[in-house]
């Protein structure tokens, strides 16, 4: 449920409930997913945290501002989340700059 992952990522992430609420809702929105899908979503930026010089937080970030026109190019899930991992841990530029 939204609600679970909402509380996984805010303590895996070490964000406000909040913060993962709204994190999660953009993303899901972008890429037209359902609440059903957020865990997945959670699971996913948090590998990625752990195996990358990023965290959950720029992660979610850089996604809340990326996520629609990902989606709209083709660009899917997994392949947004190692590009923003990726651009985070060479340049280690704000996750609003790499979203834009």
């Amino acid at each position: 449920s939204l609600m679970e992952a909402t509380m996984t990522m805010s303590k895996v992430g070490a964000i406000s409930a909040g913060d993962a609420t709204e994190y999660l809702t953009s993303t899901l929105n972008g890429y037209k997913m359902s609440a059903q899908d957020a865990m997945d979503i959670v699971d996913k930026m948090s590998a990625v945290d752990l195996a990358a010089a990023t965290s959950v937080e720029e992660l979610a970030l850089a996604l809340q501002k990326t996520a629609n026109m990902a989606r709209t190019t083709g660009v899917e899930l997994d392949e947004i989340i190692g590009m923003i991992a990726t651009v985070s841990e060479v340049t280690r530029q704000a996750p609003e700059i790499i979203g834009t």
